[in-house]
């Protein structure tokens, strides 16, 4: 396209429209590498997790970049939330960044998930995502809200605000 842009029309014309589809092609390509799981407990004895989930917590995984290509998949993903559920667990373990729309649609289905008594604990962000989420207000750092370092202890976290709720 590039060639024939630049044949027919002009080469600084070409170039740029030659950027903006790479962006396009770039931004599609990294949208279906993100997937979001729900982890079944076998999921996470298969990864030698000693932690038992309780039958009204979902745990979730996002893995790749999240930003607004995955917004979507993500909201397909959690849409399906069994009504049982008083708790889920996000876990952002392979999560190497996080846009600004991608966090106003966490704060958004969090938002959304509280009105609905369904408490949301997140776990497992790197340095750069926890301090996105914080600069967000989505997370409080210092008072654990929301957030947990580890599986393990979102567990623990989920599993006493699913007793609160019921």
């Amino acid at each position: 396209m590039t060639f024939l842009l630049t044949i027919l029309v002009d080469l600084v014309v070409a170039v740029n429209i030659g950027v903006v589809f790479s962006t396009l092609f770039f931004m599609r390509r990294m949208a279906k590498t993100v997937q979001i799981e729900h982890d079944t407990p076998e999921m996470l004895q298969h990864e030698h997790l000693g932690v038992e989930i309780p039958k009204n917590v979902s745990v979730y995984s996002i893995e790749g970049p999240f930003f607004f290509g995955a917004i979507t998949a993500f909201q397909s993903a959690l849409s399906a939330v069994h009504p049982d559920v008083k708790a889920i667990i996000i876990r952002l373990r392979h999560v190497p960044f996080i846009d600004v729309t991608a966090m106003d649609s966490l704060r958004t289905f969090t938002g959304e998930s509280e009105r609905n008594g369904v408490h949301v604990v997140f776990c497992e962000a790197n340095a750069l995502v926890q301090a996105r989420l914080s600069r967000a207000h989505l997370t409080d750092f210092s008072r654990n809200e929301h957030f947990e370092r580890s599986l393990e202890d979102a567990v623990a976290i989920a599993e006493q605000k699913a007793a609160l709720a019921v």
